[in-house]
């Protein structure tokens, strides 16, 4: 049974609980617009077509650094979500090719 004094004289619960699953949505669909923008532009980036395992990596990587910048606007850690992605990336065909000009020494 529900303590009525959590809720506001007046509130119906049933009105809230929709509103609040409204919202969920349209957070998840947005999160699927940008994850499906953002693994698009790498994928363009490759030169050539991807296969479905780029395709899915492009989309997992794209999905770690955008929770990773939810947390980050939030106030919270984004340390994990980053380090995952890191990972991903320098072990699929995302990763940056190894810059092969010589280096100024060091001061």
């Amino acid at each position: 049974m529900t303590n009525p004094s959590h809720f506001k004289p007046g509130a119906d619960a049933a009105k809230s609980s929709a509103r609040g699953h409204a919202r969920m949505k349209e957070l998840a669909d947005e999160m699927r617009h940008e994850i499906a923008v953002l693994a698009e532009a790498m994928i363009r980036n490759l030169g050539r077509p991807a296969s479905e395992l780029e395709t899915l990596q492009a989309e997992a990587i794209c999905a770690l650094f955008l929770r990773a910048r939810r947390l980050r606007d939030r106030g919270m850690d984004d340390t994990a979500p980053l380090r995952e992605a890191a990972l991903m990336t320098s072990s699929s065909v995302f990763r940056q090719p190894q810059d092969s000009s010589p280096r100024a020494p060091a001061d």
